[in-house]
């Protein structure tokens, strides 16, 4: 459950990170894009590892 909420909140950072911020050039809007690509990426591994405790506890 815990990875449940915690990937959920990465999804919520993610997409608040193009909200919040607002870049003004292009290098900006790279390090958006890469914050946001990040905080993607660890909603992935959270979930992932969610079912991986899930698959592990109904053992």
């Amino acid at each position: 459950m815990a990875a449940l909420v915690l990937g959920i909140g990465c999804v919520f950072a993610a997409l608040m990170t193009g909200m919040v911020l607002s870049p003004q050039t292009a290098d900006d809007w790279r390090a958006v894009q890469t914050w946001r690509t990040e905080w993607f990426l660890g909603a992935i591994a959270f979930f992932l590892l969610g079912l991986l405790l899930h698959a592990l506890q109904s053992r």
